[in-house]
C-alpha cells in the first residue's frame, strides 16, 4: 500500500479493518463450532478443523500468488472476508439449525 498511498495511515487503514473483519468472522466462527461440539470430543474437532482449512488454502494461495502475484491475493481474500462477514447473518441459523 506505501507504493500507492504517500500517507502511512491511509496505507495502515485497509490493514486494521481487514483485521478486525477476520478476528470478528473466527470469533462468530469459533462460538458456532464450540456450540455444536461436545466436550469430551472438542480438541479432535479443533485439530481437524484447523488441518482441513489450512492445508488446501496455502496451497491454493501459494498457487495464486505463484501466477497472479501476492498482493492481489491478499486482496481478493479480505474482500471475500469482508463478504462473509456481511452476508454471514443470513444464513446463521440455517447452517446450524437452531443453535
Amino acid at each position: 500500500m506505501l507504493g500507492l498511498v504517500k500517507s502511512n495511515v491511509m496505507a495502515v487503514a485497509p490493514l486494521a479493518v481487514g483485521s478486525f473483519a477476520l478476528y470478528v468472522a473466527a470469533i462468530v466462527a469459533h462460538a458456532k463450532r464450540d456450540a455444536v461440539t461436545e466436550l469430551a470430543i472438542r480438541g479432535r474437532v479443533y485439530g481437524s478443523n484447523t488441518t482441513l482449512q489450512a492445508l488446501p488454502s496455502l496451497l491454493i494461495a501459494g498457487l495464486l500468488a505463484d501466477r497472479f502475484g501476492a498482493a492481489p491475493v491478499f486482496l481478493i481474500s479480505g474482500l471475500v472476508a469482508l463478504a462473509a462477514i456481511a452476508i454471514g447473518p443470513a444464513f446463521r441459523d440455517r447452517a446450524l439449525g437452531s443453535v
